[in-house]
């Protein structure tokens, strides 16, 4: 992970990214969950 200000990043695998059809500067929405992050594209 990576830190940009007040925020952090987090890298995932390009193949992973490549199986759900996103692309870079895709929009998400990411949600917390009891014991982990959910993230979603934005549009769905």
């Amino acid at each position: 992970m990576g830190r940009a200000g007040g925020s952090l990043g987090l890298t995932l695998p390009k193949e992973m990214v490549s199986a759900l059809g996103w692309q870079e500067r895709q929009k998400v929405v990411a949600k917390r969950t009891r014991g982990g992050i959910v993230i979603r594209d934005w549009r769905k």
